[in-house]
């Protein structure tokens, strides 16, 4: 999906941004992201793009001198946890045969920017005896102490997360997760995001909730403060832009494109792009992870995951005027 700079209505300008062939974002410099700029030129009836470095999310200071900027975010160690020796059934020499290539150890996926599937293959490739989903969100593998952080760090290279800092804790951690909610990674090497906040004037546009009851059928709703977001699959996006463009009159607020950043909220881009007002009184959920290929948002305290190709939609009833506030957020 890209940006590109087209003659186009302004009823379609803002679905606009979420169609075409990938086009890359201009890498940042010295570890700092830059985000595409897409905004509507209503003088010349066309979109006019450009590039500028992302914007932190201001903070308050607790002095009460005035906003900060949030940086990007630092990287967090990958925790090696130790699960079980694995061979508590076992007993005699078939114990000690096991035990000869040493015990279990979890690693969380998410840290690694992959699926459990794609860590268990790399952790095999790195040279793990075995690797198995540990039906937690965590995957284990056996190895001994000496060598486990260092088949964790192959395997991360394997994935792409080379120099990753890993840490090894040798007493059990029944967590779900290694990765706290909250917690800030870096975005460097991350996917990108497009982002369209648009207004949405039409027959169903009303009210959030009867936005919502109309829309087409498997795809997952959750309530969002006083809104609603949902997440949309990549095979369900075209049913979701057909539903979009039947409500009538969709007018582009401001785009945006980026790697998606830790830390801050998944449409933090616009914010680069005269957005600023708009994302204060619009709030979509916050990135808690971004890896290569995956990410996490966190959701009035529930953590959604978001692949290459999922859209998250978020609704609002605007603070004026009739019609409703929507951000599509596509990733990938």
């Amino acid at each position: 999906m890209s940006f590109s700079l087209r003659s186009l209505p302004g009823q379609c300008a803002a679905l606009a941004l979420v169609l075409g062939a990938t086009s890359p974002v201009a890498g940042g410099q010295g570890g700092q992201a830059h985000v595409e700029c897409i905004v509507n030129d209503f003088w010349a009836d066309r979109q006019k793009s450009y590039h500028v470095p992302y914007q932190g999310s201001p903070q308050i200071q607790a002095n009460g001198y005035g906003p900060v900027v949030q940086p990007i975010p630092r990287t967090e160690a990958l925790r090696v946890v130790y699960k079980s020796t694995g061979a508590e059934r076992l007993r005699g020499s078939a114990k000690r045969r096991v035990l000869r290539y040493g015990v279990l150890w979890l690693v969380d996926p998410a840290m690694l920017g992959a699926s459990e599937s794609e860590t268990i293959s790399a952790l095999l490739r790195a040279g793990a005896v075995i690797s198995r989903s540990n039906g937690d969100g965590r995957v284990y593998f056996r190895a001994r102490k000496a060598d486990a952080e260092r088949l964790a760090k192959r395997a991360a290279g394997l994935l792409g997360q080379r120099g990753i800092v890993t840490r090894l804790e040798t007493t059990y951690s029944p967590r779900r997760s290694s990765r706290q909610p909250n917690t800030i990674v870096s975005s460097i090497g991350a996917m990108s995001s497009s982002v369209a906040m648009m207004r949405v004037e039409g027959r169903l546009s009303r009210s959030p909730l009867q936005f919502i009851e109309f829309i087409p059928a498997g795809m997952t709703v959750l309530p969002y403060g006083t809104s609603f977001l949902v997440h949309v699959r990549p095979n369900e996006y075209p049913a979701l832009r057909n539903y979009i463009e039947q409500e009538g009159n969709s007018v582009l607020l401001v785009g945006a494109r980026s790697e998606v950043v830790a830390g801050d909220q998944a449409s933090g881009a616009v914010r680069s792009c005269g957005g600023r007002a708009l994302s204060r009184r619009f709030p979509t959920p916050v990135v808690t992870y971004a890896g290569r290929n995956l990410a996490t948002l966190d959701v009035e305290g529930q953590q959604l995951r978001v692949a290459e190709g999922d859209t998250v939609l978020v609704v609002q009833r605007p603070q004026w005027g009739r019609g409703l506030e929507i951000a599509v957020m596509r990733f990938g």
